[in-house]
C-alpha cells in the first residue's frame, strides 16, 4: 500500500506540474523512502523548514539543521505512515497541500494528524523545481496532547528496558 494517496478533484494536469512533482518528491523522501540523499537532492542550498503555529515552540531550521532533524526525528518517530492529500493549491513558485495522516508511533500508539504544507519552490537552470522552504502547519491541539504523552511512554519504555 502506498504511503501517500492523492484524493482531490483537481485536474490531473494540475497535480503533475513540475512544481507539484517537487513537493511530492520532498514528501516521498520524508515519509516513504526515508532517504537522506533523495531528500538532499530535492531541496535548495538555502532551504528552510518551519513547524507552525509558533505556539508549538519549534524554531525555523536551515538546510543542514533540517537534515539532521529529519534523520534523527522525522525518519524515526512513527512507522507505517499513510498520508492522504485532500486539496492542492498551486502557483508558479508555491504548492499548498491540505493532508491528513495515520501512523503508529515508536511506542505503538496511533498517530493521526492534519497538515497544511506550504512549499516555496525555486526553478533550477534545467527548468525543474526544488523545494526552497516548507512551512508545516500541524493540528496544534492534537500535538499538545499526543507529544507529551508519547514522551512519557518513551521514558517508561526506556526505564523498563533498564531493569
Amino acid at each position: 500500500m502506498p504511503a501517500l494517496s492523492l484524493c482531490t478533484h483537481s485536474d490531473p494536469q494540475e497535480t503533475e506540474t513540475p512544481q507539484m512533482k517537487a513537493a511530492l518528491s520532498w514528501i516521498h523522501a520524508v515519509v516513504e523512502t526515508l532517504d537522506m540523499r533523495e531528500l538532499e537532492a530535492v531541496i535548495t542550498e538555502d532551504f528552510t523548514y518551519e513547524i507552525l503555529p509558533k505556539s508549538l515552540g519549534h524554531h525555523p531550521r536551515q538546510r543542514e539543521e533540517f537534515l539532521l532533524y529529519a534523520d534523527a526525528i522525522l525518519f524515526r518517530f512513527v512507522k507505517d505512515f499513510r498520508a492522504t492529500i485532500h486539496q492542492v493549491v498551486q502557483s508558479w513558485d508555491a504548492v499548498v497541500l491540505y493532508a491528513t495522516c495515520q501512523a503508529i508511533s515508536v511506542t505503538g500508539h496511533p498517530y493521526t494528524n492534519e497538515y497544511m504544507l506550504v512549499f516555496s519552490l525555486s526553478q533550477q537552470v534545467d527548468g525543474q523545481f526544488k523545494v526552497r522552504a516548507v512551512k508545516e502547519f500541524l493540528d496544534s491541539k492534537y500535538c499538545a496532547e499526543f507529544f507529551p504523552a508519547e514522551r512519557r511512554r518513551r521514558r517508561e519504555l526506556y526505564l523498563r528496558s533498564r531493569l
